[in-house]
């Protein structure tokens, strides 16, 4: 009578007692036509569910675009603030406070310390210690 995969084994069982054995007969508010009316709804609606899930999932892929795509202006957008604020010491600590759109935050690199000249009695004591 239908075979729609979603019906639970039971009433595809009362779905096909009706176009068969059951054929003919009717119940108050209850035969083949009926069933098979209700079946046909169900349908109809499943239909209806997988058009606007498949609408929802476009929409949504819509979304994601367009984050990335403000996610990268947001990250250009950054990077020249950078500079600008370059000469700005205060203005510069706002934006480097802020992270990068892209979801990674920034690695800041510590600079190596400079190694400042040992100085000749700095020298002549490790000599002596050496010794």
């Amino acid at each position: 009578m239908n075979s729609n995969p979603s019906l639970s084994p039971s009433v595809a069982q009362v779905l096909e007692l009706f176009a068969e054995d059951l054929d003919g007969v009717a119940f108050p508010d209850i035969d083949r036509e009926i069933l098979q009316a209700a079946c046909e709804r169900l349908g109809g609606a499943q239909a209806l569910v997988a058009e606007r899930q498949a609408a929802l999932d476009a929409a949504r892929a819509e979304v994601e675009a367009e984050r990335a795509a403000l996610h990268k202006l947001a990250e250009r957008a950054l990077g020249y603030a950078r500079i600008f604020a370059s000469d700005d010491p205060e203005l510069l600590e706002r934006v480097e406070a802020i992270a990068p759109p892209g979801g990674r935050p920034k690695k800041r690199r510590k600079r190596k310390a400079k190694k400042k000249p040992a100085d000749e009695n700095q020298l002549a004591l490790a000599k002596d210690d050496a010794a």
